[in-house]
This record gives C-alpha cells, structure tokens and sequence, in this order.
C-alpha cells in the first residue's frame, strides 16, 4: 500500500529568527590625513616661513585603541539556509593617536613644533545583514550601512619666540561601514560571533589663531582627514524565544 512520503526532520537546524541583544568588545586601528594652512600678513612677505609650517604639520596621523559596546537587532529566516537582518551598536572607544613634528623657521633660524591628536571616543552603526548557513548552527553574513562616530582632533604649535597654539575641536560625523563576520548558535538562543568592519568617517575643520611677536595673528585652517578604521571584534547575543533547536521539515 503506498501512502504519502515521509516527512523529514533536522532536529539539529538553528533558527535565527527573531529579535536579540548582545555585547561585544575589540580593537581597532586607523588612519587620517590631516592637513594644515596658515595665513598672515606679516609672514606672507617671507614666502620661506609659510610653506615649511604647512608641511611640517601635514601628513598621516595613525591611531589604535580598544573598545567595547551593546547591540541590538533582528533576523529574518528567509529559507532554511538564508538569513537577513537589521542591527544596530553603540561603543565606547580608546581609539586614539598622535603626530609630533617640527623643524626650524627659515629666515629666523628658531625652533618650532607641532603636536597633533586624533580620537574616536564613540562610536555606532546602523547595518543591513545578509547571510547563510553552511552548517546547521553556522551563519557566514555580509553587512553595511551607516556609520556615527565622534571626532576629536587636537593640536599643539610653540616655538622658540613663545608663540603658541592651542587648537581644539569636536563633532559627530557621519560615514559608512562595511564587513562581514561568522555566529556559531551555542543552544538556547545564545550565540558568539567574530565581525570584521571597515569605517569611514569624515574629518572635521576649523580655524586656529596665534599671537605672533609683531602684534599681529597668524589665522591656522586645521581639518583632521577623513578617518578609516578597521575594527575586529568579538560578541555574544542572546535571541529572545528561542529555548529548544528549531524543527524544520522538508
């Protein structure tokens, strides 16, 4: 007697449906390069002294640090090997670096020197996730999307004429970000992930201004240069309703 085909179950099969939270931590490293002008009546009429300040504190500014941070977000099992989803994360963050230069100012012979610092104490992104499950309790993902970060940036100018600068300046910018990583369910509705991100942020500008012996200012255009980082991070997320292995049938 022949009846209807057997119905076939993978015990064994993670579902990633559904919303979760989670925390993550890490490191990162990154690049700007920042540039600097200067404007003055008095030093335009030596054309020597303006470009070797300029060229002194332009150049590449590298950082490095830790951070660690909470997410959140939601997946939607598309079919039993397709995922998608929608996260977001905020961090707190070391990310820091700093650039010293100097030289001698042509014509006068004195010294002179820079100190410039870049940080990225906060950041967040707000991504798309695409992935697969090459194994049972394995999702291999891509994810993009919009990235907020703030931006610090800080410089230092003396020289031997005690003429000083104090540059200071802050904002949210917002950028991109791109990667990928792979989350490994462990039962219970946790789960442990390992994500790579590349972030791109737009620097910051402004205008410093320093009192030059003869009485007159010296305006400084500073701008940090747009910030790339590159963050490999490590988390765990818990997926609420999911208490037992999902039950698919075929």
């Amino acid at each position: 007697m022949r009846g209807a085909p057997p119905v076939l179950a993978d015990m064994g099969r993670t579902d990633w449906n559904g919303f979760y939270v989670g925390a993550h931590g890490g490191g990162g490293w990154a690049k700007s390069y920042g540039s600097l002008s200067v404007t003055s009546a008095t030093m335009a009429a030596l054309p020597g002294v303006i470009p070797t300040i300029d060229s002194a504190a332009t150049g590449m500014h590298f950082s490095g640090g830790a951070f660690g941070g909470l997410q959140i977000g939601y997946n939607w099992q598309v079919g039993t090997n397709l995922v998608a989803g929608v996260e977001g994360d905020f961090s707190f963050s070391s990310l820091h670096g700093s650039r010293t230069s100097g030289g001698i100012v042509p014509v006068f012979g004195s010294l002179f020197g820079f100190n410039q610092r870049i940080a990225n104490p906060f950041a967040s992104t707000l991504r798309a996730r695409v992935g697969f499950t090459p194994f049972a309790s394995m999702l291999v993902y891509g994810t993009g999307g919009l990235a907020f970060g703030r931006v610090r940036y800080d410089s230092d100018f003396w020289d031997a004429a005690n003429e000083v600068e104090a540059y200071r300046s802050a904002a949210w910018r917002v950028g991109w970000t791109l990667g990928g990583g792979v989350e490994v369910a462990l039962g219970r509705g946790w789960s442990a992930k390992i994500e790579y991100l590349h972030t791109e942020l737009p620097g910051i500008s402004g205008v410093g201004a320093s009192l030059l012996i003869d009485g007159t200012y010296a305006l400084t255009q500073h701008n940090s240069g747009r910030l790339a980082s590159d963050t490999l991070r490590a988390g765990v997320n818990y997926r609420f309703g999911q208490v037992a292995p999902a039950v698919w049938t075929k």
